[in-house]
């Protein structure tokens, strides 16, 4: 749900902080942020001229049993057909060579997979089965709709707040119809084991009473009721399964463990359970806990590992618990591009006036774009096609004539030359790519690791070249062989290594990336720079002073094991009262010593 994405940018804002966390677990803290993610257990109405289901409802858990052997089973599946197929009409008459599916919301409330190259419409859930009307969170990412593995099965929670199972029809129809049924009374966030058969799922948020820490697996397939793994501490949420292993040799956890996050006295944690036995240990922790009370977290695609996001850290546990820095995102673009799945192409956005924007697309290795949209007032980018040839984008509002909002399918096949963009569908709702969902059965960062060059030594600082940054009027020395890289008027990227492969990096000691940040107000509107008003703001953080120069500005670091610091600075421009944010990882000693003599050669 692409209007959402800013609730989700919004709820992912502040900082956090990461330890290793192999005691057993504080007094447990409720934590009240988490139940304002989930709606309340009151459920809307479900159609019920077409769909017959098993009569019983599963009733909430009580609170007042301690461990329940046998939870409160959910109907059994009654299989039943959908209530008739979607009015969805596709705009344009197929697509050559676009080789997913789409799996789409359209706005008569039904559920479908369609398929651009043929035109070929499947129906998940009918009409009026899936509405998004008044919705107000991010449907696709807090609830998502999950293929099985092998893509045979669906488990649906609906925006009215259940949870239904749907059982795809035959894959030569060139309309198929799904049998339906529903799973549970609640809308369920859960992920799937590797067999296809079984789904992990909590309970915490449903609804005030339900707090408890309670990690379910069931058998949809053969309809079994739920079985309780473990009882975690309360605010147990977003189980996610791991990975199986395609390769006989693999040494990732191969769909072995569940990765658990609950509150851990003023800390949120990450559990590591057996999936079979239900033992569970500490990965790490993040205090103070995230802004939205929660984590998110997946999977390292080689099952080595988790990787857990609390509001702009991304931190990546191995299995052995110890902690580890910061996992950022590379690749030879900067790092905010969409990537081709094979990593040679990019797609970008492009603000060439305040409120137009239009879609280019790149080359990661030379940097060179192409336009591949008209302009549109409102623009997302929602990922690639599996074989890395379209781009796809979700574009409103349209400032030219002839080009509709809706999903738009770009073709990079000849690349330099990129079609215009293609309609997909008018006044739609993407859920997510077909191939894409079906590899996110579990939640799993399908990146590869990168590759980077030898680090480049330092050097000493009268032999650092100059570079100009023009947004705020600096000359930035930075040691030779480094990579410089403006992202805009107001950023700037600073690396002692170049990326080889693009994907995902874990930033070891030798490894030192710096963001600096250029933030500005007119200068009737903003305060003096203040050292003790940055501490007041920043309470849950370490905030020091430091001199540099003659410049005094502030440091702010996260309370516990800080992997990344940030040094402030004054930096005013003629008509502009502004700061340099300076944000460093790994934030080591030797690190800090360089950054500060970094700083000191701006002059500020």
């Amino acid at each position: 749900m692409k209007r959402y994405t800013l609730l989700l940018v919004v709820l992912l804002a502040l900082t956090a902080c990461v330890s290793d966390g192999d005691a057993p677990p504080a007094a447990v803290t409720a934590l009240p942020t988490l139940a304002t993610i989930a709606p309340p257990a009151t459920l809307a109405a479900t159609p019920t001229s077409a769909i017959t289901v098993a009569p019983s409802a599963t009733p909430a858990l009580d609170p007042a049993i301690e461990r329940p052997d046998t939870p409160a089973p959910p109907p059994t599946p009654v299989a039943s057909a959908t209530p008739g197929p979607s009015g969805f009409r596709p705009p344009a008459e197929g697509i050559p060579g676009f080789s997913d599916g789409l799996v789409l919301a359209p706005p008569d409330g039904s559920l479908i997979v369609y398929t651009p190259a043929d035109g070929r419409v499947e129906t998940l859930l009918g009409p009026g089965y899936y509405t998004l009307n008044g919705e107000s969170g991010p449907v696709d990412t807090i609830w998502p709709p999950r293929f099985s593995p092998d893509g045979r099965l669906m488990v649906a929670p609906r925006p009215a707040g259940d949870t239904w199972l749907i059982h795809r029809g035959p894959t030569g129809d060139a309309a198929p119809m799904s049998t339906v049924s529903k799973l549970h009374d609640l809308r369920l966030w859960f992920t799937w084991a590797p067999d296809s058969r079984r789904i992990v799922y909590t309970l915490a948020g449903q609804a005030p009473e339900v707090s408890r820490g309670q990690v379910y697996v069931q058998d949809v397939v053969t309809g079994d009721a739920p079985r309780l793994l473990v009882d975690l501490p309360p605010f147990a949420a977003w189980p996610v399964w791991s990975p199986g292993c395609a390769a006989a040799a693999a040494t990732g956890d191969c769909g072995r463990s569940i990765a658990v996050s609950a509150a851990d006295g003023d800390a949120i944690a990450i559990w590591l359970v057996d999936a079979t036995t239900g033992a569970a240990r500490k990965l790490g922790r993040f205090r103070p806990p995230p802004v939205d009370g929660h984590l998110w977290h997946r999977w390292a695609a080689d099952g080595t590992g988790v990787i857990a996001q609390a509001d702009d850290n991304q931190i990546f546990f191995p299995l052995d618990g110890a902690a580890r820095p910061l996992v950022w995102e590379l690749a030879a673009a900067p790092s905010s591009h969409s990537l081709s799945s094979g990593g040679r192409l990019f797609a970008d956005l492009v603000y060439d006036a305040p409120g137009s924007q239009q879609v280019v697309v790149g080359d990661t290795a030379t940097g060179e774009t192409v336009v591949a949209s008209q302009r549109f007032e409102i623009a997302y980018l929602d990922g690639w096609t599996s074989d890395g040839r379209y781009a796809i984008a979700w574009l409103s509002q349209p400032l030219e004539a002839g080009a509709p909002s809706g999903l738009y399918a770009i073709d990079t096949a000849g690349w330099p030359v990129v079609q215009t963009a293609t309609p997909l569908g008018v006044d739609v709702d993407q859920l997510g790519l077909e191939s894409v969902m079906i590899a996110q059965a579990t939640a799993v960062e399908t990146q590869p690791w990168a590759t980077v060059a030898v680090a480049h030594a330092a050097g000493p600082p009268e032999s650092w070249p100059r570079r100009e940054w023009v947004g705020p009027g600096l000359a930035l020395a930075v040691p030779d062989g480094w990579r410089a890289q403006p992202l805009d008027q107001h950023h700037y990227a600073v690396a002692n290594y170049d990326v080889t492969s693009p994907g995902l990096l874990v930033l070891e000691d030798d490894l030192f990336r710096a963001d600096l940040f250029w933030s500005t107000y007119p200068s009737d509107q903003a305060p003096p720079f203040s050292v003790a008003a940055i501490r007041e703001e920043y309470y849950d953080k370490d905030v020091s002073e430091i001199q540099i120069g003659d410049v005094t500005g502030a440091v702010l670091a996260d309370q516990v094991t800080p992997l990344c610091e940030t040094i402030i600075l004054p930096h005013d421009a003629p008509g502009l009262r502004g700061q340099l944010w300076t944000t460093y990882c790994p934030a080591t000693a030797q690190w800090r010593e360089f950054v500060i003599e970094f700083l000191a050669q701006l002059e500020l």
